[in-house]
Parts: C-alpha cells; sequence; structure tokens
C-alpha cells in the first residue's frame, strides 16, 4: 500500500480505548498508516 503524505501516521502513537468491532477495525486502519498502537480494554479475553 501506498502511502499518501497526509495520512502517513509513521512514528505517530495512537491511544484507541475500548475493544469493540469497529475499535479493532480502526486500529488495523492506523497501523496500516504506520502508526504504533496503544489499545486499553476492561477485558482481555476479546483481544482484537
Amino acid at each position: 500500500m501506498q502511502r499518501d503524505a497526509l495520512f502517513d501516521l509513521t512514528g505517530q502513537v495512537v491511544f484507541i480505548s475500548g475493544g469493540s468491532v469497529p475499535a479493532s477495525a480502526i486500529a488495523r486502519g492506523l497501523a496500516g498508516r504506520g502508526s504504533r498502537l496503544a489499545l486499553l480494554g476492561r477485558t482481555a479475553q476479546k483481544g482484537i
């Protein structure tokens, strides 16, 4: 995937709270743009 400079998040840290299905989709998209992720959820069993 080519990275558009406008959406390049290389080296940026993104914090996502909640482990819902939409949050996991957002996390995958942000990781695909080069960001580092910090995820916080209440239950480890759900995972993403």
